[in-house]
């Protein structure tokens, strides 16, 4: 009995899935594998039951009974899998297919065949002129401002035109909906037409995916939302997690076993015929070059979770950090003497700081934890950048006009020691503070960048550019929503003639350690070329309880000092 249940089952579920391949009892095929699929689980309980009886019975040993139900458990898979297979290449909805004449089917078809194709060949174009341009054969760190917008410009026109080809792939995915037996023409160009959407995209996608993980840092760059390019949050992720994903995989291998049972229905869409032919060979020969996405991605997905578990607590920990002093002492820079310094300063101007006892300290590589931008108020800049201003006006009208928010926040407290002087990334994000609030510190040093005005007008406006955002918690340079202090100084001189600052790949983030500003000038301290000024250094003195201010060549050996510094003289 418990046998004859099983196969009872398995018939059942056979039947069942003959009924909505083969369409037997159409119209109502779809009721009748539903229906004889709950039947299949009569038997299956029943059996189940009567083997449970006989395994209590004779006492099995654990082995022996997982033995004696392993056909129960086979057939529960195949019950399950069955469901799921059913679910997702014929899921229960409404499709606008079954509303359509055969006059209005047939024309819709022929005018959707030409836009599909005419999108297909638009996403090849996308990717050819990407890969064409040479912007994928460099490293994130050699793209420039511009080259990163270019392909943040090429990817948004990628995912507009990818959001077309799903649109007509949803509207022809009910193909099965429409009779097989006496509209077999529309249901094959039907499903033609969802099969060669779905393959265009699955290939364009895989193209991309690829591009876009060759050039270290470039998926976490297009990841991040742009809403001024209409990029979603974490896109590139989703592409190329759909690629493995088994929903994704079990419509590829249907879709091409389906192909083959309908192409007999296919007359006149030879020209679609072979166009999908050479995106499911692209797809094979893409696959075959990247049989690890099958390992990597799952991976990835698991990585993708934690962090997204992980980094609320991480950035709620940087926070409370960031606010532990272990002394309660005053900063050795006092307001009066940066008064004394402030003639030597420049707009443009790179401020190296440091305050002790900071828990935060421990975290940053070497001994300098903190950059940030000299300005200049508003009247110090019109000033220093009359000769190159042009457009008629002075710089503070052009900031009013381009960052009106900026030109606010300078003109709040202007002519009071609480004018805003510079621009830095701190835990409150991008923010304009006076300089005694900034530089009030331990250590200072000033460094300027041997560039032209224009170049530093230009690294002035473009630090404006970034006014507001938060902090970057994360701590990477491959995004630019968010921003970290020595990240907006390199984003601000980006692409500036004179200056180069050599980004680092740690931990899997680009960044910038401001230390590495220091041992830059050091090692070209002696160089005919040298690209750092030096203007200024305030070295502090746990011993002293002040800042002294030193010379060029003691300043040369502090990127060598260790992080415990509080225990020099």
């Amino acid at each position: 009995m418990i046998l004859k249940n099983l196969g009872l089952s398995y018939g059942l579920v056979g039947l069942a899935f003959l009924a909505l391949v083969l369409r037997l009892g159409h119209p109502y095929h779809r009721v009748l594998a539903l229906v004889m699929y709950v039947i299949s689980w009569v038997p299956f309980i029943l059996s189940f039951e009567r083997r449970r009886a006989l395994v209590r019975l004779h006492r099995l040993k654990w082995g022996s009974k997982l033995k004696s139900y392993s056909p129960h458990i086979l057939l529960a898979l195949l019950l399950g899998f069955f469901l799921y297979v059913a679910n997702v290449l014929m899921p229960v909805e409404h499709s606008p297919l079954v509303q359509m004449s055969s006059d209005e089917l047939t024309a819709d078809l022929a005018d959707d065949a030409q836009t599909i194709r005419y999108l297909d060949q638009s996403m090849k174009r996308l990717a050819r002129s990407t890969t064409e341009s040479g912007l994928l054969d460099k490293s994130l760190t050699e793209l420039s401002t511009e080259e990163k917008l270019q392909i943040k410009g090429n990817y948004s026109e990628f995912l507009q035109t990818a959001l077309e080809v799903d649109l007509l792939q949803r509207k022809y995915k009910g193909f099965y909906l429409i009779d097989y037996i006496h509209r077999s023409e529309h249901h094959a160009r039907s499903f033609l037409q969802a099969f060669y959407a779905f393959a265009s995209l699955y290939r364009s996608s895989l193209e991309r995916v690829t591009a876009i993980k060759g050039v270290a840092g470039l998926n976490t760059l297009l990841n991040e939302p742009d809403f001024a390019y209409g990029i979603p949050s974490h896109s590139v992720f989703d592409l190329n997690q759909n690629l493995t994903h088994p929903d994704t995989l079990l419509r590829l291998s249907a879709g091409r076993a389906y192909l083959q049972l309908v192409k007999k229905d296919l007359r006149d869409s030879e020209i679609m015929l072979a166009e999908l032919g050479k995106n499911l060979d692209a797809i094979d020969r893409l696959l075959g070059k990247n049989p690890k996405l099958f390992v990597s991605n799952p991976l990835e997905l698991l990585e993708h979770k934690a962090f997204r578990a992980w980094f609320p607590l991480q950035k709620r920990i940087a926070v409370q950090l960031s606010y532990i002093r272990t002394t309660d002492r005053e900063y050795f820079i006092s307001a009066e003497q940066l008064t004394q310094y402030l003639p030597r300063l420049e707009p443009g101007d790179i401020l190296l700081e440091r305050r002790n006892w900071h828990i935060t300290n421990l975290g940053i590589p070497g001994f300098w934890p903190h950059l940030a931008m000299y300005t200049g108020t508003l009247d110090d800049m019109d000033a220093y950048f009359a000769e190159v201003q042009t457009g008629g006006g002075s710089f503070s009208e052009a900031v009013r006009q381009l960052y009106p928010e900026v030109h606010a926040a300078y003109r709040e407290h202007s002519g009071d020691d609480r004018s805003p002087r510079v621009i830095e990334a701190k835990r409150d994000g991008v923010i304009l503070q006076s300089l005694r609030k900034s530089a009030g510190c331990d250590y200072l040093a000033v460094l300027r960048p041997r560039v032209s005005r224009v170049e530093k007008m230009n690294a002035v406006l473009n630090a404006y550019r970034h006014y507001g955002k938060p902090y970057d918690y994360n701590f990477d340079f491959a995004t630019d929503n968010a921003m970290v202090c020595s990240e907006l100084v390199y984003k601000a001189y980006e692409g500036a003639k004179g200056l180069t600052l050599e980004t680092q790949f740690i931990n899997g983030r680009v960044i910038l350690p401001p230390n590495s500003l220091a041992q830059k000038f050091d090692a070209e301290f002696d160089l005919p070329d040298h690209e750092l000024e030096f203007i200024l250094f305030l070295d502090g003195s746990e011993a002293g309880l002040q800042a002294i201010d030193r010379d060029a060549e003691a300043f040369r050996k502090t990127w060598r000092r260790t992080k415990w510094d509080i225990m020099q003289e």
